[in-house]
């Protein structure tokens, strides 16, 4: 194309567009080249040996660019240079790859320009079509739009426009409401458009499966129930999970399918593990969504440790309380004792943080540990041992019963059994 002042852009903005294909990387190949020798001017093409983009800009100091997309792989791309106020850039099938800051001298000259060549030598071993020009820069919603559609002339005097109407070079439209519009205008200034028209986008199928997290055990300890727990998202509906569980054993055996609901959920499960010390236990856990989209988890294992002979867990309150003076409150423990000999099980109580005197089960007497006061009910844990006969204080006097827990039982003083918290009011 001969040297005319439209392809002057002095130090001014202006923007490289086309679609090509290449396949030989064998050598260099220039999209569109208007440079004169080593002065002036700019050359845009695809680099042999790194394959990407290049773009070159000389106003007296040369600035420099390059993408980082395979241009030479044999398909179709949209390619994009150009300049603006402060860079020079370079963008790939609509998406910014490569920037560098510029002068903006002056870059006019008289040589041609030249398109899928060289102005000094080489051809373009390729297909190139749509190049485009424009003597000021384009932003990348512009650039972006060029990518996403074509204006093909099917006739002398008809043209068809289309549009593959994206959000973005990488992402598909949100669901919603659109409305488009399209104009047109020739060369003595007529102008022309389409009606709004309004698309909807709807939500397609799901296809996304389940997310976890926040895996975690209570305990490692043989023999003692430990509590499975991970929680599931999902953007729309949880449907249920499946616990695989290998306890020590080198095979995993799976649960029922258990129902979950909301888009999150807790998938909680507790399993006596193997009682054996430095058995290693497995688990995994499969959910899936209300459009049977599945997910597992990682394969999580632990070592089981000693167990404590004495196990309390707390069941209520599970936070600290405020108890108003001369009312009934409730703590309810559960105590296990795994040991052959467990000894007597003290009650304390701790007001404000101050521990206060204990007492044991096994007194004869009617002793008022301090602190507590005329008709407050506590629980009393009652944990037996051999040979030892215990009297318990209850409703205000003693029972008329004892119990001997002599032998290798123990003995259920009026429905009081070993280990079992019943309610005890201090008389004082």
């Amino acid at each position: 194309v001969n040297d005319s002042a439209s392809l002057d852009f002095g130090t001014g903005g202006f923007v490289l567009a086309a679609w090509a294909n290449l396949s030989n990387s064998s050598s260099f190949h220039l999209y569109a080249d208007k440079e004169a020798g080593s002065g002036t001017g700019f050359a845009f093409g695809c680099s042999d040996g790194t394959n990407v983009l290049w773009f070159r800009v000389y106003d007296g100091t040369e600035a420099t660019t390059t993408g980082t997309s395979d241009c030479f792989d044999g398909n179709w791309h949209h390619v994009v240079a150009g300049r603006n106020s402060t860079d020079i850039f370079v963008y790939f099938d609509g998406i910014l790859e490569g920037m560098t800051s510029d002068n903006s001298g002056d870059i006019d000259n008289s040589e041609s320009l030249t398109i899928a060549a060289a102005s000094y030598n080489g051809n373009f071993d390729g297909t190139i079509d749509e190049v485009r020009i424009w003597d000021r820069s384009l932003s990348a919603t512009e650039i972006q739009q060029l990518y996403f559609m074509n204006l093909n002339k099917y006739d002398t005097n008809k043209w068809l426009l289309y549009v593959n109407q994206s959000k973005s070079s990488t992402a598909g439209l949100d669901v919603g409401n659109y409305t488009y519009q399209a104009f047109a205008q020739d060369n003595l200034g007529n102008l022309n458009q389409t009606e709004e028209r309004t698309i909807e986008i709807t939500a397609g199928a799901d296809s996304e499966a389940p997310k976890w997290q926040d895996n975690s055990t209570n305990s490692t300890r043989a023999g003692t129930l430990i509590v499975h727990s991970i929680n599931w998202t999902d953007d729309n509906a949880l449907d249920g999970y499946i616990f695989s569980f290998d306890n020590g054993t080198g095979s995993f055996v799976n649960d029922t399918f258990v129902d979950m609901t909301g888009t999150v959920n807790w998938s909680n499960v507790t399993k006596v593990a193997n009682s054996t010390v430095g058995s290693t236990i497995q688990w995994i856990v499969y959910a899936n969504d209300s459009s049977n989209n599945w997910n597992n988890t990682d394969t999580f294992t632990y070592d089981t440790t000693s167990a404590s002979s004495v196990q309390i867990e707390r069941i209520f309150p599970t936070t600290n309380i405020n108890v108003t003076q001369n009312e009934f409150f409730n703590v309810i423990l559960n105590v296990s004792c795994l040991s052959s000999d467990c000894g007597n099980v003290n009650l304390t109580l701790d007001p404000e943080g101050d521990f206060i005197d204990s007492f044991n089960i096994a007194t004869i007497g009617n002793t008022i540990p301090r602190g507590i006061t005329n008709n407050n009910i506590f629980f009393w844990i009652v944990d037996a041992i051999d040979d030892e006969v215990y009297k318990y204080y209850m409703n205000g006097t003693y029972t008329q019963d004892s119990f001997d827990t002599a032998g290798s039982g123990n003995a259920d003083p009026r429905g009081i059994t070993n280990n079992n918290i019943f309610f005890w009011i201090v008389d004082a």
